[in-house]
């Protein structure tokens, strides 16, 4: 058994649970299939045990692998049988604003980069590579994410 490698699952998990929860939470619009799929992030990573280059390599990682793990969570057949639950923003962790319930409201394209971009602060080209799209796709993604939010909360938004 390799412990420093359990230190390096811990320390991730304490540095990146939650906000997986909020991206996998953007994805699924459920807390409670968002947390189940950031556990099996984290299963994945203990099974697989990828090596990185540095802590941006592995945040890439795990953003990219919560990303699929809620794709497998919406293509299920559990979860189109199932009674819908109200989502809960008010249980997803330093969120529950107005611009949240609006960025829940775009396309999925538009939400996953506009997501990323203002909550993650990350570049368009992280963005492109966690939804393994080009990055001149990914900002036109984002540019109209904005444009609908500029629509629905006033033009002083952004």
């Amino acid at each position: 058994m390799d412990f420093g490698q359990d230190e390096k699952i811990k320390r991730a998990i304490s540095k990146y649970a939650a906000d997986l929860v909020r991206l996998a939470f953007t994805y699924v619009k459920n807390i409670a299939d968002a947390e189940d799929a950031v556990q099996d992030v984290f299963l994945t990573y203990m099974l697989k045990r990828p090596k990185f280059e540095n802590s941006k390599h592995e945040k890439a990682w795990l953003m990219r692998v919560t990303v699929n793990k809620c794709r497998d969570v919406l293509k299920s057949g559990w979860r189109r049988k199932r009674a819908a639950m109200p989502d809960d923003l008010a249980a997803v962790p330093g969120e529950g604003s107005e611009i949240l319930k609006a960025v829940l409201e775009l396309e999925d394209r538009y939400r996953l980069p506009v997501y990323l971009h203002y909550f993650d602060g990350l570049p368009i080209e992280q963005i492109a590579r966690v939804m393994n799209a080009n990055p001149s796709t990914t900002g036109t993604w984002l540019s109209r994410g904005r444009k609908a939010l500029r629509e629905r909360l006033g033009e002083d938004f952004l």
